[in-house]
């Protein structure tokens, strides 16, 4: 008598929603049922260990596998309730017949509802259900799935640790079964996490691997994806020959598929690599192009994102209306949709492009709307942040219970099975050690969480200061834009003091040697912030002869103040009368370790009775005080025009 027997890997490949393959289900459920409806009459196995069904169990099964497909359907479109209901009716039936490989299909398709709703607590417990169930069942081709889906979450909880060892331990199953399409998005999830680990050529090879496969399959959409992710992680690292390369590789695939939702991303990437190589009429060219895309797929939330990116080129090239018309239009679409982070940009751009305008009320107007804004965000995410900590601890906590009970049960056992005296006090003592141990684990976890709570209000310190000194900045600004004379000069040099720190800062931010900076960029973009201030004639010749090497963060923010005062002296006062006038710039790093800093103009000099001790100029008295911060040696020479050098001992 013939036994039929449904196949697994066609059900697995139907009913599973996998997290990044969500695009696909519509096809994928057409053709399992196809399928499905076609082998059930025909197929027949014996593998031992696996649970044998009649013809009417079979077409039973075909059943509760359209019952997962119609309440997967409901979970996508995010009705999740009719996605429950189908859930609970496939389980019902599932556990009627003893079916546990549905069963476990069951679960997991309800876990993803549970994922999608931000419950990633149920959605963890789930996928062990499943787990357990698809070993149960004999048939456990769908295990590696699971535990993918485990790394998955554990990935996006930011336990990279975790997230590794499941995801690894996943590809072994999914190499065993030839899941190429769930290999490829383990790689890819690899490579994620190594590129937030700072490991790149790590995570280069695993976005190669995931592209390979891509490429074996001839899958024009995983290949377009990987190319855009990889040419997006090169454009992070300043890599832009290679970005270019990827992100219009992409370009291409996107075009043939004619995803022009997918397309306005990539256009949009391509434009940001040619705006930092200052390539402006290629950035307008991919940014006019993208935003094309989004109004005729009408996309309201890449279409806003690109306006931004659109006003910010505008402003660059000083076309200050087209700026304001885009950022205009962009605002109250950002505004509506709640998109906290494009509406941020908005406000900064708007205030950056009323300041230029002379239209202060609206700038400042803005500018409060920034920081209003900016705060509410820091504050959602810290909450976010919050939430995770206590899903990371609700995780460990439940992880340490199950572990505690399984070594009372193991105890349990041994002293009812040698019902001996001795064993009896080797149970006291274990459970005493375990009491004792969830005691200490309640210590450490409580100092853990205080000093999270500690590092996070740093955080927020640093956070407000910056958004504080850049405030500072603007006021001391549009002071200096207002006032004249006397007031006017110590307007200025306050906002230019302000801005080299504010200039550390952002440079600090995007070094990779974390409080080090490269001091060649520091001198060069604090010089010509200076020439932009002074210099409106464009007629004075800088010479600088940088070396290029690291600077720790204190002494550059010494070092800047120093050239700051200084070069603005000389700005300000040595050139009134000066057919020719040039300053000269030099810091060098010697063999032994020093920084040697020379600034020197060809103005008429300083007056023989100067006395550096006895000044009473803010400017220059700073200059000795940030001197003697660096440990540094100065002198000062004023016979043939101003000349000032220092060598200091520079910090490991």
């Amino acid at each position: 008598m013939g036994i039929y027997k449904i196949n697994s890997k066609i059900v697995i490949f139907g009913i599973h929603l996998h997290l990044y393959h969500i695009y696909m289900l519509r096809n994928i459920c057409l053709i399992i049922i196809i399928l499905a409806l076609g082998l059930f009459s025909n197929l027949c196995a014996n593998t031992q260990g696996h649970r044998e069904f009649s013809p009417e169990d079979s077409l039973i099964r075909v059943e509760v596998v359209k019952i997962i497909i119609h309440a997967n359907v409901h979970n996508r479109k995010g009705d999740f309730k009719e996605a429950f209901k189908g859930y609970d009716k496939a389980d019902s039936i599932s556990l009627s017949m003893d079916d546990f490989f549905l069963l476990a299909s069951s679960k997991y398709n309800r876990g993803l509802c549970y994922y999608r709703m931000g419950d990633y607590i149920k959605y963890r417990d789930l996928l062990e259900k499943a787990i357990i169930l698809s070993k149960k069942s004999g048939e456990g081709e769908a295990n590696a799935q699971y535990v993918l889906g485990l790394g998955i979450l554990y990935k996006k909880q930011g336990d990279y640790d975790n997230a590794v060892k499941f995801i690894l331990r996943s590809l072994s199953g999914l190499e065993q079964k030839g899941d190429l399409n769930n290999m490829a998005s383990a790689y890819t999830a690899l490579a994620g996490i190594q590129k937030e680990l700072i490991n790149d050529s790590l995570a280069i090879k695993y976005y190669q691997k995931s592209l390979g496969i891509y490429k074996s399959l001839n899958d024009s959409i995983g290949i377009s994806s990987l190319f855009n992710n990889i040419g997006f992680f090169y454009t992070k690292r300043a890599v832009f020959d290679s970005a270019i390369i990827y992100l219009r590789g992409a370009k291409v695939y996107k075009e043939n598929l004619k995803n022009k939702s997918s397309l306005i991303t990539t256009l949009n990437n391509l434009g940001d690599v040619y705006y930092n190589l200052n390539q402006f009429d290629s950035a307008h060219y991919y940014y006019q192009l993208s935003y094309k895309n989004a109004i005729e797929s009408k996309n309201e939330l890449n279409t806003v994102s690109v306006s931004n990116s659109l006003a910010e080129l505008y402003i660059n090239e000083k076309n200050y209306p087209e700026a304001l018309e885009y950022l205009s239009k962009a605002q109250p679409v950002a505004e509506l949709n709640l998109a906290n982070k494009i509406l941020l940009e908005n406000y900064r751009l708007s205030s950056l492009v009323y300041s230029k305008t002379d239209n202060y009320e609206n700038a400042f107007l803005y500018s409060k709307k920034y920081i209003e804004l900016n705060n509410q965000i820091f504050d959602q995410e810290k909450t976010k942040g919050i939430n995770e900590l206590h899903f990371q601890y609700d995780t460990e906590k439940k992880d340490l219970t199950i572990k505690n009970l399984n070594e009372i049960n193991v105890v349990k056992s041994q002293s009812l099975k040698t019902r001996n005296r001795s064993l009896i006090v080797i149970s006291s003592f274990l459970i005493l050690l375990i009491i004792l141990s969830i005691f200490l684990y309640s210590a450490f976890k409580a100092k853990r969480n205080a000093l999270d709570q500690v590092q996070l209000l740093m955080r927020e310190k640093q956070h407000r200061t910056k958004n504080n000194l850049q405030l500072l900045s603007s006021v001391l600004s549009l002071q200096s834009l207002k006032a004249d004379g006397e007031t006017k000069q110590m307007a200025m040099a306050g906002e230019h003091r302000v801005q080299s720190i504010v200039l550390l800062d952002k440079l600090l931010s995007n070094e990779k040697e974390g409080d080090k900076i490269e001091i060649t960029a520091y001198i060069q973009n604090l010089i010509e912030g200076l020439k932009e201030a002074y210099d409106h004639q464009n007629r004075i010749v800088f010479d600088l002869q940088l070396d290029s090497f690291l600077l720790a963060a204190h002494q550059a923010t010494h070092l800047g103040l120093i050239i700051n005062e200084l070069i603005t002296n000389s700005l300000k006062y040595a050139f009134d009368d000066h057919d020719n006038p040039k300053i000269i710039v030099l810091c060098k790093k010697d063999n032994s370790g020093f920084c040697n800093l020379t600034i020197k103009d060809n103005g008429p000099g300083i007056i023989k009775a100067f006395n550096l001790s006895k000044t009473t100029s803010l400017g220059l008295k700073l200059v000795k005080s940030m001197s003697k911060q660096l440990k540094g040696v100065f002198n000062i020479k004023g016979d043939d025009g101003f000349e000032f050098n220092m060598h200091f001992k520079l910090k490991s």
